[in-house]
């Protein structure tokens, strides 16, 4: 082979490989003179969101496609000029304050540790580890983490005495003890998805460039409605607390599946839309509110165990004879059989067997009044529709 052609293949070897590191950029060079651009996330909340359903933190996943590449952040959940951290890739983690993401308090960073390479990534964001999620186990949360397979789980408290809101329920009597309790009142879990969100070759520039993220409720927010009727004169309704059963615990949100292999149960307060009087006879209307991942329907209508089953603790107090005030409990439960065979909130999708969400939430309306008297719960015994279902009176000296 002469000189003359083996110099020409020569610079075409070195030409493609100066092509190619052209390319793959900061994966040759980057540990010399990194290229990245740092990055504010700003996040766009709906006005219909309550202030306290809002998470302190979200989680973010950026993916690269193209010479695959993915990163990790946790960052506070404002509009702009949002402080976190960089969780992976490991190596890109050059901040001390970046080494601990367990206790990790967001709003205490005030500058932005948050950057990314160039290229053009799909984004997607969901709730962080905030105090008010602790419910939450992102153990997913790390460079393996596949993006549509990822899936959030409610944490499980197989004790009462171990809820994290134990001391505001720890009255409760556990009636239904086919399965163990997720966290009380539960918030919604915040999910969105941004692709070909491009970051260009800024090199070191201390620009921050805007990633705007839209996150909604991939939780069904349900709504409970009934009316509590009272047949005795002299009855006040000072309070009620509730429990529902048949929470799925895992959610893929991706594909808004759900696993009902095994279901559990939330414990929540519930509220009069007025404040009761003993003198008052008029009826009563009640409303209660979770954000879940679904609701398994009982599999009988004849149950009150089991998954699809409200059970409610109505607080009151009454005077006798003398004057002197006394408190009692009354405990009823309703298989809501009937209501989610009528408006089911889970379908299953046909070509993959998946069950999935049906609806993005419902207002369920009991349409048997709850019967009160001084002794007890009345049973209701309509036909075709679900009824209350007297369990346990509790009289409590003052």
């Amino acid at each position: 082979m002469s000189r003359k052609r083996i110099n020409r293949n020569l610079f075409k070897v070195i030409f493609t490989l100066t092509f190619w590191a052209c390319n793959t950029e900061v994966d040759i060079c980057r540990y010399e003179h990194p290229h990245r651009t740092f990055i504010d996330f700003r996040f766009v909340w709906n006005d219909a969101f309550s202030e306290e359903s809002i998470p302190d933190s979200m989680n973010v996943i950026a993916f690269r496609p193209i010479n695959t590449y993915k990163y990790g952040f946790i960052v506070s959940s404002k509009t702009e000029n949002n402080g976190g951290i960089l969780v992976f890739p490991m190596d890109e983690r050059e901040n001390k304050r970046n080494e601990n993401t367990s206790s990790l308090n967001v709003g205490e960073f005030s500058e932005s540790y948050i950057w990314m390479r160039p290229g053009m990534y799909d984004v997607i964001t969901y709730n962080g580890n905030s105090s008010a999620f602790e419910n939450i186990a992102n153990s997913e949360f790390n460079e393996l983490t596949d993006l549509e397979k990822l899936s959030i789980k409610y944490k499980v408290y197989d004790n009462l005495t171990e809820h994290p809101h134990f001391e505001k329920y720890k009255n409760w009597v556990d009636r239904n003890p086919y399965s163990s309790y997720v966290l009380s009142e539960v918030e919604p879990i915040y999910y969105s998805v941004l692709p070909n969100f491009e970051v260009p070759d800024d090199g070191d520039k201390d620009v921050e460039l805007p990633c705007v993220l839209t996150p909604n409720p991939i939780t069904q927010r349900l709504q409970f409605d009934f009316v509590i009727a009272k047949k005795d004169a002299g009855i006040c309704v000072d309070s009620l607390k509730a429990e529902l059963s048949g929470i799925p615990r895992e959610l893929k949100p991706s594909s808004r599946t759900v696993d009902i292999s095994k279901t559990y149960k939330v414990l929540f307060e519930p509220t009069c839309e007025r404040a009761d009087d003993p003198t008052l006879m008029a009826p009563l209307k009640v409303s209660g509110v979770v954000n879940v991942a679904g609701l398994v329907r009982s599999y009988s209508p004849g149950l009150i165990t089991g998954p699809g089953i409200l059970q409610i603790n109505v607080y009151t107090h009454m005077y006798d004879d003398k004057g002197l005030k006394y408190n009692k409990i009354f405990r009823a439960g309703i298989n809501l059989y009937h209501i989610l065979e009528n408006a089911p909130l889970l379908e299953k999708n046909i070509k993959t067997g998946d069950i999935q969400q049906s609806c993005r939430g419902r207002v369920l309306v009991i349409p048997t009044n709850l019967q009160i008297t001084k002794d007890k719960i009345l049973d209701t015994k309509e036909e075709g529709v679900d009824n209350w279902e007297h369990i346990e009176l509790i009289e409590v000296d003052i």
